[in-house]
């Protein structure tokens, strides 16, 4: 940026080196709306850095408040899936781990009371075969074309 004004270095009278006429004053206050414009930019310039400022200040608090609900929630989310949180009164027993678990045991006990063994049984699907169910003797020989339907 360059200068606005140059100083001229005023004399009294009777000198007339520096006379005070109407192309000095001008230039003077040429000079001095540039200052002021450039004051007045300065001013706009600072405002929009506080603002700036500002703005920058209430994301980092939103930005600290996702934070810490994103924690909550993740710790929520432990408790309901596993426990062990401290969280929620009775979450270990009140949790989806625990939930599959009993129900594998309940499933367990009903193909033992069955004399069902899950390791026979089977179940298919691909392209050519929409959706195939049985015991593994049944599935291979459908894969290996030999199945009878009866």
């Amino acid at each position: 940026m360059q200068k606005a004004y140059s100083r001229r270095y005023w004399k009294n009278s009777p000198n007339t080196s520096t006379p005070l006429n109407e192309t000095n004053l001008n230039a003077m206050d040429a000079g001095l709306d540039i200052v002021d414009t450039r004051v007045v930019e300065l001013y706009g310039y600072q405002e929009r850095a506080e603002q700036a400022a500002e703005d920058a200040e209430a994301a980092s608090e939103s930005a600290t408040t996702s934070k810490n609900s994103a924690a909550a929630s993740a710790t929520l989310a432990q408790s309901y899936a596993r426990g062990g949180t401290g969280t929620r009164t009775g979450e270990d027993n009140d949790n989806a781990k625990h939930y599959s678990e009993v129900a594998k045991a309940e499933a367990d006990r009903a193909s033992q009371a069955a004399g069902f063994d899950p390791a026979d049984y089977v179940h298919v699907s691909g392209d050519n075969l929409s959706s195939v169910s049985g015991t593994l003797a049944d599935v291979t020989a459908i894969i290996n074309g030999t199945w009878a339907d009866n």
